[in-house]
């Protein structure tokens, strides 16, 4: 397990506009601290606010990061009330206005550098949900939504396969094995194109993610209850 990140980036969109960019050189996961971090805010997509922070700590108690040896500046006239009391490089930035939080967990963080392979399937829901919340593009949360239906499609598949061979074996008995392998190949072809094409439109939004990722399975599943059926005749 990666306990610490290095050049940490991530944005922050709600209702499909950019609210705010954060950088940091570093991430301790464990310690859930970010050093030499970077905060740029946005207003309607320009920069308003840049925020300079030698650390952030997360405070589990109040649910949210402290900035500590930080300054602020505004870039607008109109940029959100900021102060720094003490100005020591132990002191704490408070942040008066709602919208100058940093809503990110480091979970969130953590998760939003990794690929949904490696998340477990409880975070990658938990990240799901947060992207949602926040207002991320379709095509992004679809392909966490994706991944996240394919990690229990692709095992079931194991068995479809299983389905359809059972009656090719039969068939094999009374045909060439050639024939019967050839079959098997096609239809294994067959199943990737589909599976394929299938993933790139729960990806798209054209299909739910949970339809695209099983519907490669029931047409299987329904080929091999056919090719059963014939078997026994």
């Amino acid at each position: 397990q990666v306990r610490t990140a290095q050049n940490v980036f991530l944005t922050h969109q709600e209702d499909g506009a950019l609210v705010y960019t954060i950088y940091a050189a570093d991430f301790n996961v464990e310690e859930e601290r970010l050093s030499h971090v970077t905060v740029t805010y946005y207003e309607t997509d320009t920069p308003a606010v840049l925020l300079f922070a030698e650390r952030a700590i997360w405070d589990q108690q109040l649910g949210r990061w402290k900035f500590f040896g930080a300054t602020a500046r505004a870039v607008k006239d109109r940029g959100p009330a900021l102060w720094l009391v003490p100005s020591d490089e132990r002191a704490e930035l408070n942040i008066e206005a709602y919208v100058m939080q940093v809503k990110e967990t480091p979970f969130q963080i953590a998760a939003a550098r990794k690929e949904p392979e490696e998340l477990t399937s409880s975070e990658m829901q938990q990240y799901i949900h947060y992207l949602q919340k926040m207002g991320t593009k379709a095509d992004i949360v679809n392909e966490w939504a994706m991944g996240l239906a394919h990690r229990f499609s692709i095992p079931f598949s194991c068995l479809v396969f299983a389905l359809i061979g059972a009656p090719l074996g039969l068939r094999s008995h009374r045909t060439s094995s050639s024939i019967g392998l050839g079959i098997s190949l096609l239809i294994i072809f067959g199943y990737y194109v589909v599976f394929h094409y299938l993933g790139m439109f729960g990806e798209g939004g054209n299909l739910p993610p949970v339809v695209a990722a099983w519907l490669p399975n029931i047409l299987g599943g329904l080929l091999g209850i056919v090719l059963l059926l014939r078997a026994n005749r």
